[in-house]
């Protein structure tokens, strides 16, 4: 029986690959191509992050926009609601006038030669109730008195009667349509001070309230 020995005279460095392709030649293409792959995917994610940025400007942009304009609108609206009350307010003042001339214009009939009248003024009416909330509503009361003060001077004897005949006659028809009640206010009469030498003259004051205009 022979025995065969088998001598490898090649030195380690001097082995070749069976492979066509060396792993010395094809490692710095697989690293190259490796690594343009992660450079191209970076850029791409650059690029989408880029795109994104600019995307979300513009929508902030658009957003400044349409928030300005929404603004402007809201404060139409305000100034639109603000205008309705106030027209409704000046239509309720219109329907609710009171007409004095004609009333007034029948005083002088039932004034007696002994009175003279210094001054007729109309008191202006209390405030009208708002709301805290929203005041431009207009008034939550729906009705408004005025009140008027006629002013004058009397002298003789029958100075009192003449005047409190001047009361009732106002109290009374034509003057019931515009005048509510009529009344002499507590220490009204009193001595004019500026006659004092020129005889006994007395001023006095009639107080009217009027019948209320009602705003509907």
């Amino acid at each position: 029986m022979s025995n065969h020995i088998h001598l490898n005279l090649i030195k380690e460095e001097e082995i070749v690959s069976s492979s066509p392709i060396r792993t010395q030649v094809i490692a710095p293409f697989v690293l190259i191509i490796i690594a343009i792959s992660i450079l191209s995917w970076w850029l791409l994610l650059l690029m989408q992050y880029s795109n994104a940025k600019s995307l979300n400007t513009r929508n902030l942009n658009i957003q400044e926009q349409l928030q300005a304009s929404y603004k402007k609108v809201m404060t139409f609206k305000a100034e639109e609601r603000n205008l309705t009350a106030l027209l409704a307010q000046l239509k309720a003042y219109e329907k609710s006038k009171n007409f004095y001339g004609k009333s007034l214009a029948l005083i002088p009939a039932h004034v007696l030669p002994n009175i003279q009248f210094t001054k007729l003024e109309l008191l202006k009416p209390a405030p009208p109730l708002l709301e805290k909330v929203n005041p431009s509503k207009g008034p939550t009361n729906i009705t408004e008195i005025a009140t008027f003060v006629i002013s004058g001077r009397t002298s003789g004897a029958k100075a009192f009667d003449a005047v409190n005949q001047l009361l009732n006659g106002l109290k009374k028809a034509p003057f019931t349509n515009l005048i509510q009640s009529a009344q002499i206010p507590k220490g009204s009469f009193r001595q004019d001070l500026a006659y004092k030498n020129k005889g006994e003259f007395l001023r006095f004051e009639l107080e009217c309230n009027c019948t209320p205009r009602r705003f509907e």
